[in-house]
């Protein structure tokens, strides 16, 4: 009801961004140097590393007992990992588009990535490149960056500069 609030984890921090697992665990980017992706128990607030410098992108896989994240291995080459809940051990599922670290699940277990003004997908059960599904220069739309999909699927939000805010 937005009274009392109260932090949930006080001992973790700088969060820079999350992705919650299950209404025990959350998956945390943590700011420093390196970054870190930690897993945390909210109960306990007993983290655990799994990764180093990765990107801000955090998400569950619908209907798996898996989370993504990308890793930057350096400047230029950066992958979509996924890490499995169970086996507590991650792999890598593709390379990220060039420049590009925001991306989505959608509910039908399709990732959605931007690039430019393009949006790209790509099904890691039968994919091995991304396709474009949509360009949207014509509306002078540019390095999208955020997305969002609906609950329901129908519908994608990003966040994107125009060709005047170059």
């Amino acid at each position: 009801d937005g009274s009392n609030p109260e932090l949930i984890l006080k001992t973790i921090k700088p969060v820079g961004y999350h992705c919650w697992i299950d209404s025990s665990r959350v998956a945390l980017f943590i700011l420093g140097e390196p970054v870190t992706l930690q897993l945390v128990d909210i109960q306990t607030e007993k983290a655990t590393i799994i990764d180093t410098n990765i990107g801000r992108s955090l998400h569950k896989i619908p209907g798996k007992e898996s989370f993504t994240y990308v890793q930057k291995l350096n400047d230029t080459t950066w992958f979509i990992n996924e890490y499995d809940l169970n086996l507590h051990k991650g792999k890598r599922l593709m390379q990220t588009l060039a420049g590009s670290e925001d991306y989505v699940w959608t509910g039908t277990v399709i990732i959605l990535m931007g690039q430019q003004s393009k949006l790209y997908s790509f099904d890691p059960s039968k994919d091995s490149t991304w396709s474009e599904i949509a360009d949207f220069s014509q509306y002078n739309i540019q390095n999208i960056k955020r997305l969002a999909v609906s609950q329901d699927g129908s519908r994608i939000a990003f966040v994107a500069n125009d060709e005047a805010t170059k």
